[in-house]
């Protein structure tokens, strides 16, 4: 297959049947316009030689019709001069530059062709392919924002279960503090019950120790005055 058919099956394809056909339309599109940027590249590969023969050609053929119109001269001046076998002599190469020129002419003529041909499938294929680069970029763009709402959805849930773990964290936290607060309240309600009780059992061994006395001596207490205690 050469190139042109290459080209024009590039050209007909269809980018909507491609991508519905296909299980991986963004690799497969990529593939197609890396074909199509290697067939374009051939192509104006191609047309620049195409035109760079048709301006060879050209010159050569202006140079043959140039020669044509000397040769054609010299002749007319050889006969004037009545040198017929300068004239002869003049004629045949005027008619060789002539039938040179006509050739060129020809290839020339194919030379157009051949430009017109490669211009009439890089045109409609460059277009082909601005078409499969704007498509691709939408396919890569709708994944890109897939994948970026993706990774926010996981985020927002594993933020969501990291608010839940905190808040319960908190709840745990402040159930603690209660508790050790409450502990501590008990544990200082009960030191100071402790000190009374330790108080009132101190005042109760020395009220049953002075009973004790004096129930040895048989004596009851004598008040003093108060005269006779000082410091």
């Amino acid at each position: 297959m050469n190139l042109f058919d290459r080209i024009s099956n590039l050209i007909r394809a269809n980018l909507i049947d491609l991508l519905e056909r296909s299980s991986n339309p963004e690799r497969d599109l990529e593939k197609l316009v890396v074909e199509m940027e290697n067939h374009l590249a051939e192509a104006r590969t191609l047309l620049a030689d195409a035109r760079r023969v048709e301006k060879e050609v050209e010159s050569q053929k202006r140079v043959k019709d140039q020669e044509t119109a000397t040769w054609e001269k010299k002749a007319v001046l050889a006969l004037e001069k009545s040198e017929e076998d300068l004239a002869r002599e003049a004629v045949r190469r005027k008619i060789e530059a002539a039938k040179r020129s006509a050739e060129l002419a020809v290839e020339v003529a194919q030379a157009r062709d051949r430009l017109r041909d490669l211009q009439e499938h890089i045109e409609p294929l460059d277009e082909k392919l601005a078409d499969a680069r704007a498509t691709l970029c939408r396919l890569v763009r709708e994944r890109e924002r897939a994948e970026r709402e993706k990774s926010f959805e996981e985020i927002a849930d594993i933020t969501g279960e990291g608010r839940v773990e905190a808040e319960r964290n908190l709840a745990d936290e402040a159930a603690l503090t209660r508790l050790e607060a409450k502990a501590r309240r008990e544990m200082r309600e009960g030191g100071v019950e402790a000190r009374f009780e330790r108080l009132e059992d101190a005042d109760g061994e020395i009220n049953r120790e002075m009973e004790r006395l004096r129930a040895k001596i048989g004596n009851k207490p004598k008040r003093q005055k108060s005269s006779e205690w000082k410091e």
